[in-house]
């Protein structure tokens, strides 16, 4: 884990000139037919993720330098296996139009979104990355 000046540092190294904003939860349709989960036809390379650990101490983080394409699929998997199995009542899942990963817990039979903080490890502070 990196302190909060070394991640200070590179967000100031990398910070584009003119920033833009991206959509990286782009909700899926229903049909499961969404092929990415970004917005438009410019995708970012990268996906920074910092997950606080303790609301109690917020220079506790992990980040995670994520290809954006490992991102969508990833993502977009964990979210058709969940879209694709009912309830214990037989129903649909309600929510299934927003995608959603957990960084902890474990993968079950009708969910594979959790756990990401594992399934990513190779991705944390991986700034070099960023260097092309």
């Amino acid at each position: 884990m990196q302190d909060r000046d070394y991640y200070l540092s590179l967000r100031r190294k990398y910070e584009p000139a003119k920033p833009k904003l991206v959509t990286v939860a782009e909700a899926p349709p229903a049909s499961g037919g969404a092929k990415s989960l970004f917005k438009g036809d410019t995708h970012p390379d990268f996906v920074i993720f910092v997950w606080f650990i303790d609301a109690t101490a917020p220079d506790l983080c992990r980040i995670f330098v994520v290809p954006a394409q490992t991102v969508s699929n990833d993502v977009l998997k964990a979210h058709r296996h969940w879209h694709s199995r009912p309830t214990r009542e037989g129903q649909q899942p309600k929510g299934a139009d927003r995608p959603v990963i957990s960084w902890k817990g474990r993968d079950m039979e009708r969910s594979i979104s959790n756990n990401f903080s594992e399934k990513w490890k190779k991705y944390e502070d991986a700034w070099k990355l960023l260097d092309g």
